[in-house]
């Protein structure tokens, strides 16, 4: 299945994710304390790229990945794009939730990267939560599927069975 980003991208160590993301935070926090918690996303995005390159820090707003599969095309967009290899979810809701760190995961997935954060303006202090896979893009695609202890419980499940 074609992945296909807009540009080269590079895998970064948890360490280099670390020292970037230290860096990266304190900016976040900067921009909450000077725009307080109750603008609209786009805000918080435009706020923190502009000044992450105005710090020296490479972002890409909205990064375009393309998702080809035979007919199915869809191109996904990830907040912030840090460096050519950190993804960035900026948020603005009551608190972080399931959803965003799957679509996180999903983003880091996508662009075969490790390390991700997912930031929410909203709450009083800036809430902040690492998302992270050790697993790469050969190591997703291989599934083996064990179905030793399938219960056959009535007609319908055994077309579901390998």
């Amino acid at each position: 299945m074609p992945i296909i980003p807009l540009k080269a991208i590079r895998r970064r160590s948890e360490e280099d994710f670390r020292e970037l993301d230290y860096r990266v935070m304190g900016i976040a926090f900067a921009v909450q304390n000077e725009l307080g918690r109750l603008f609209e996303e786009s805000v918080y995005k435009n706020e923190l790229s502009y000044r992450l390159l105005k710090n020296g820090i490479e972002v890409a707003r909205e990064f375009p990945v393309l998702l080809n599969y035979k007919s199915f095309e869809k191109t996904f967009f990830i907040d912030l794009f840090v460096d050519n290899g950190i993804v960035y979810e900026a948020k603005i809701a009551a608190a972080i939730t399931g959803s965003h760190r799957a679509q996180t995961l999903n983003h880091l997935f996508l662009t075969d990267t490790q390390h991700g954060k997912l930031v929410n303006f909203r709450p009083v202090e800036v809430e902040h939560e690492f998302v992270s896979t050790k697993l790469d893009r050969e190591s997703r695609t291989q599934l083996q599927i064990s179905d030793n202890n399938w219960l056959n419980c009535n007609a319908e499940s055994k077309r579901f069975q390998g």
